[in-house]
Order: structure tokens, then sequence, then C-alpha cells
């Protein structure tokens, strides 16, 4: 099968894409993506992960949303119309996993063995035809036909598959998680319940909290606020606390905040979501040592950290610093699990901060 975990855009310079990636390598993976897409995808992901995969995914991410959507209802800062609103755009968000239950069309047009550029032309006259007709047709939520801007490749969601990401969908209300991201060590059907909740539910959880700030569009999609000023203004102050956690670590807290808030919440949802699927023997099971000498809940925190094991240049991490919107990969571990009083329990550590509490 095909894993591609490479999600630098091949233009790059090689200082910024990491020791092992080769920029042919780079150019010939796109080509093939941007010309076969939707066919790689539909072999990659019923290879990969398949309908049990799918099902499993999804009933774990439908377990994270509900615990959100309790959560969005009862934050003490949102007015009562905004946190009905919320709560209610939450459950009714599609959970977009995997791959889609009816595939767009592959494309009639012919490929030849010694002419690149012939087969890069042909495969774009398909694909723009393609952007026309979806231009009258009817809207359907379901449809995994929305664009995908970088990350790997532009272009289709369902053609991009074979490429790890997660993202909301505004338009559409929903989240796109693609098959590379329910593959190990993200998602495996055989993994400790535990393990797949730090990892695939933290995901979520962290995409389900950008549809929940995303108070511009309502829940079928459209233009629509349901945030008051006050509800707004009220978001700003919650996510100061955030910043300041940033900025505390010499990271940029203003450019930071969201997508951290999103972290703080995506773990504490899915923990939340683990202790409710453990029952009401919970407490006890999470306490529970197993033949590898840590307990459900250590090993959901060491799950969660490992997720996020990244190698990358020094040159591409000081320009990521500069300019992502998501705080380092070691910050997005620290300080998410330095605020959970969980994890302090789980490993007999003193809180060195309180608690900051957006979702």
């Amino acid at each position: 099968r095909f894993v591609f975990i490479d999600q630098l855009e091949p233009h790059l310079p090689r200082a910024q894409r990491g020791p092992d990636s080769s920029p042919r390598e780079d150019g010939c993976r796109m080509a093939t993506i941007h010309a076969l897409g939707v066919e790689f995808s539909r072999q990659f992901a019923q290879r990969s992960l398949g309908e049990d995969g799918r099902r499993q995914a999804a009933e774990l991410a439908d377990a994270v949303r509900e615990v959100l959507a309790v959560s969005a209802g009862g934050r003490p800062w949102l007015t009562p119309s905004a946190r009905e609103a919320t709560a209610d755009k939450l459950r009714q968000t599609d959970l977009k996993l995997g791959f889609p239950s009816t595939w767009p069309a592959v494309g009639q047009f012919e490929l030849v063995a010694d002419d690149h550029l012939r087969n890069v032309l042909a495969a774009r006259r398909y694909e723009q035809r393609r952007t026309w007709m979806r231009a009258t047709a009817p809207r359907r939520r379901a449809d995994w036909e929305m664009l995908v801007m970088p990350n790997g490749a532009w272009g289709m969601a369902a053609a991009r598959l074979m490429i790890p990401n997660g993202y909301p969908d505004p338009f559409s209300n929903s989240i796109v998680i693609p098959a590379a991201s329910l593959v190990g060590p993200e998602f495996s059907v055989s993994a400790p319940v535990e393990v797949n909740f730090a990892t695939l539910g933290v995901l979520v959880g962290h995409e389900l909290i950008h549809v929940a700030e995303s108070y511009m569009y309502d829940a079928q999609g459209r233009k629509r606020d349901y945030w008051t000023e006050a509800d707004i203004a009220a978001a700003q102050q919650q996510l100061g606390c955030v910043a300041a956690r940033l900025e505390s670590a010499s990271a940029d807290g203003e450019r930071c905040k969201s997508e951290t808030s999103a972290d703080f919440g995506g773990i504490r949802v899915a923990y939340d979501a683990l202790e409710h699927e453990l029952g009401p023997e919970a407490k006890a099971r999470l306490g529970t040592v197993g033949s590898d000498g840590f307990t459900v809940q250590q090993r959901f925190f060491l799950a969660f950290a490992q997720s996020w094991c990244t190698e990358m240049t020094p040159e591409f991490a000081r320009e990521a610093a500069e300019r992502d919107w998501h705080a380092p990969p070691k910050l997005r571990v620290n300080l998410s699990v330095a605020n959970m009083p969980e994890f302090h329990d789980a490993f007999g550590c003193s809180p060195s901060v309180a608690q900051c509490a957006v979702w």
C-alpha cells in the first residue's frame, strides 16, 4: 500500500523539507495525486482503512462530538442562546471520516508512458471540467467535493485521502479527516481504546472546536452570525489565558491562541469521552496497570505525546515558528498536558499552573 506522510509542498527548498525527502519524489508524488487522485484515494482508503475501520472511527468521533456539545451547552461565558445554538450546530456537524460513501467520478482520459506533459494536461482538463460542472450541480452537504488548499496538494477532498490532514469545512458544517489520518499511529482498530481516544479522539475534538468557534456559519453552513457581540468579546477574553500560556513559553500568543485553544479543548473532550466509554467503573479502570507497566490513564497521555513525535530541520523549525498558526509540536504536547489535572494525577506530579479552560 502507499502511505504518504510528507505534508510539505514540493517547491520548498531542501533545507525546509527534512532529511529524507527528495524533490523528484515529491514532484512525482504530487503529479500522481493531482492526476489520479480519486482512484488513488479509493484504492488507498479501502486497503488501509476499510468499512470496519471507518465505522469504528465514526463511533469514536461521535462520542467525542457529544461530549463537546454538552460542554459547549454549559459554557458560562456564552449567553444562553449562543450556548444552545453552538451545541445544536455541533450535533449536526457532518463527520466525514476516512472516505466518502459515494465516490466522485474517476475520470476518463488517456495516459501514455512517455509523455509527462501530455498526461498532466489531460488530467487538468478533466479536473477543470469537473469544477465547472460542480458550479451548476445541486449542493449536497455529504459530498467530499470541497477544495483543500495546500497541506501537500491542493484539490478536491475526495482525491486527497492519502495525505494526512484534518480540517473543518464551514460551508457544509462538517469536519474532514481523510484515510491517511486513520492509520497507525493515529488510529488502529486493534489499538487499546485509550490510545485511539488519545490520537484520533484529540484530533476530532480539535477540529470540532474550530466548528464551535465558527459562529458566523450556522448548523447548515449558511452565513449567519448566531453569537452576539458580547459572546464574541467573551470568547476573546477566554483566549487571553491561552495567549498568556504561549507567551510564557516564548511562542507567539496572539497568532497561535486559537489553534492552542483547540489543542487544549481537544485533549479535554477526548479524555472525557474516554471516561464515558469506560462506563460506571471508569475511575477504577483508568488506574488499571497493564502488562507494559502503565495504567490506562498514563497510556492515554503517552499515546497523545507520541502522536506528536516530529522530525524537522532547524531551518524549517525556525520558519514554522515565525509563520505557523500552530505552536511548535513540543509545546502542543507540553502545554496541553500541563493544562490537564488528570495528567498530574496520572504521573504524581504537582500542577504548575491553573487550568486554562475555554471549551
